[in-house]
């Protein structure tokens, strides 16, 4: 992900939010906490642009309930499913805005949507060079930035020459 801005940076990025809003900052996290991070509830968002980046947020139900109660101040056994649907969504519509803006290009923001570990498999994501953030403080999130695998479109050209190679490959079998 070269052309992010480096982990401790993001973090810093990221903790602006979340500071603000529940009290959580983010630093840079451990590669072997992988899984275990995403063995939570999953959020992400999509960041269309070069590159194009997917956001995750994990989250467990503890740290939802803590998260929607904070924000909504109330009690933990107070917060409903819609309480921590609005929460999450809100908080990763931030994030990836903060991240968005850090960006030396723009990017189009996607929905908020709650997503499986089998689902992010489907995708065309680099695991490898996957950035993971761990929470630090009263509240347990993992955030993940996944940059998209770019693919490999046939240029016009070629495209043309190999339609007009079909063509004439159908006239000489039809004569």
């Amino acid at each position: 992900m070269g052309r992010l801005p480096d982990r401790k940076q993001l973090a810093s990025i990221v903790s602006e939010v979340t500071r603000v809003m529940c009290d959580t900052v983010f630093v840079a996290g451990d590669p072997l906490e992988r899984g275990e991070s995403l063995c939570r509830r999953l959020v992400m968002i999509s960041m269309q642009g070069d590159p194009s980046i997917i956001v995750v947020l994990a989250v467990d139900d503890d740290g939802a309930h803590a998260l929607a109660s904070s924000f909504f101040s109330c009690a933990p056994r107070d917060v409903t499913k819609s309480m921590i649907d609005d929460v999450i969504a809100e908080l990763l519509n931030m994030v990836a805005g903060h991240i968005s803006n850090a960006l030396p290009h723009r990017c189009t923001l996607g929905l908020p949507r709650w997503i499986t570990l089998d689902d992010l498999g489907r995708k065309n994501l680099d695991f490898d060079d996957a950035i993971l953030f761990r929470s630090e403080g009263r509240i347990d999130l993992g955030l993940w930035l996944l940059e998209e695998k770019p693919t490999w479109v046939e240029p016009p050209a070629h495209r043309s020459h190999r339609a007009h190679r079909a063509q004439r490959a159908h006239r000489s079998h039809r004569h």
